[in-house]
């Protein structure tokens, strides 16, 4: 009987520990963007990455409406790590210390009124009486102010835009075509490809067309390097969506970046780094 009790004491030693040991964890959170879209995937693959080098970090992956949201998550300290576009560095940076690795490559995506038929986005430059939507805390709602930091013709653009919910929201309201007396020209998306729920509900009604102001062309990154370059948007980004053209649209692409803070402990710093290195392997 003696030595029973003594095990049980024993046992309730071991599990008073081990669950302070658990409730001593740091939390670990890791923003991202919309559900089932790139910047989700890709903070999945970074907590998987970090689960491997067994840190004492309790990890949680959340979702967000992008790269506005999540440097400001990362600032009021409900999160310590996110996925942000490059081009978010430069509006509005994290405060303290964090680091920065590169991901994959992201299309500007100008998506108009197929009727009202602004079909690039230099279109509507400067114009007071057409209104673009921007998604409220999204990288397009970053690309569209650094845009005005290389072209101050977009600052009327800017300061009128209506602002959506979710990226559905906004391309209804494209396809509309108003909201209330406003006529609507189109909405910006940054992104790997097009959500394939929006391709099939609005592709008879907005059309993808072009980004293609040069001014845009003179931005650079917090490193000094070209903010945004060059490129075509292929047929497996439109998920179905018609062009403007006949070839593929030009537009401007921008890297994803994963952003954490760099105040850990040098073992947790390391296995954070190795974990980004391997996140981001092949997406280069």
């Amino acid at each position: 009987m003696k030595k029973s009790f003594i095990t049980k004491l024993t046992v309730i030693a071991l599990t008073f520990v081990l669950s302070m040991s658990a409730a001593q964890a740091d939390d670990f959170i890791i923003t991202t963007g919309s559900q089932g879209g790139g910047y989700e995937r890709l903070g999945h693959m970074f907590m998987a990455q970090i689960k491997q080098q067994k840190v004492d970090l309790d990890l949680e992956v959340v979702n967000s409406n992008g790269s506005v949201e999540n440097i400001e998550c990362i600032n009021t300290g409900e999160c310590q790590a996110a996925i942000v576009q490059l081009d978010a560095l430069n509006i509005n940076p994290p405060k303290g210390m964090f680091k920065t690795k590169y991901a994959h490559t992201e299309k500007v995506l100008w998506l108009y009124n197929k009727g009202l038929g602004f079909s690039d986005l230099s279109d509507i430059e400067g114009k007071k009486d057409v209104f673009i939507v921007i998604v409220d805390g999204s990288g397009a709602q970053v690309t569209l102010n650094s845009f005005v930091q290389e072209d101050a013709g977009y600052k009327v653009n800017a300061d009128s835009a209506i602002y959506a919910d979710d990226f559905y929201e906004a391309v209804s309201i494209v396809a509309d075509g108003r909201s209330g007396s406003k006529k609507v020209a189109g909405t910006l998306y940054v992104g790997a490809s097009i959500p394939a729920e929006i391709a099939n509900d609005f592709k008879d009604k907005v059309l993808v067309g072009e980004a293609t102001d040069s001014d845009f062309n003179d931005a650079e990154d917090i490193n000094g390097e070209p903010l945004y370059t060059n490129c075509e948007i292929e047929k497996q980004v439109l998920r179905g969506m018609n062009t403007s053209t006949w070839s593929n649209p030009s537009t401007v692409c921008v890297k994803a970046a994963i952003v954490y803070k760099a105040d850990y402990d040098k073992k947790t710093m390391k296995a954070l780094n190795k974990a980004a290195t391997k996140a981001t392997r092949g997406l280069q």
